[in-house]
């Protein structure tokens, strides 16, 4: 007993303090996510598609996706829908571990003549910050042996594709092929 209280009790309610000071310190998540290139202006069934993407503080998703249509070239297809819980923390977990707010505004692997964008917007309370990642077209955050960067660059690659494919996997179009 210290003053009156277990030290179990103690324990218990200093754990709860920490957790409630944790999620407080967290703060509202808002994500903006766009993928964009000058091959994908034209969708194709193999390579598509061009999206935008918000992720606000409620957990709702609007989505723009550019598909392929046979008479427009490509046209604009909107969704809205819920993000689970769990997507929800592992986008957390992702901006977390890869220390998004300390990654670079601007970070280029090997990029060709038109390389894809991966542009990632994030406000995680009073934190915010903008990441654009610029890979050659069609190449994955997955193809690391064909990125052909810098080690130190490498790992600046590794953190944003972390948090790009937790934010990727809410796009679940069927001719969504881009990574």
């Amino acid at each position: 007993m210290i003053g009156g209280c277990s030290m179990m009790g103690l324990v218990v309610g200093t754990a709860t303090l920490f957790l409630a000071a944790t999620l407080a310190d967290a703060g509202e998540l808002d994500v903006r996510a766009e993928l964009d290139s000058y091959n994908l202006m034209i969708p194709k069934p193999s390579y598509c598609c061009a999206f935008r993407l918000h992720l606000d503080p409620a957990g709702r998703v609007e989505l723009e996706l550019e598909v392929p249509d046979p008479d427009l070239l490509s046209a604009t297809q909107r969704e809205a829908f819920a993000a689970s819980k769990e997507t929800i923390a592992g986008i957390r977990s992702a901006i977390e571990s890869a220390r998004f707010f300390d990654l670079p505004p601007h970070i280029d692997g090997i990029t060709g003549f038109h390389p894809d964008r991966r542009s990632i917007e994030i406000r995680l309370g009073e934190r915010s910050h903008r990441v654009v990642l610029t890979l050659m077209p069609g190449q994955s955050c997955e193809a690391e042996s064909e990125w052909g960067v810098a080690d130190e660059d490498k790992d600046r690659i590794r953190r944003a594709c972390s948090v790009w494919r937790q934010i990727r996997a809410l796009v679940t179009h069927p001719q969504a092929v881009v990574p």
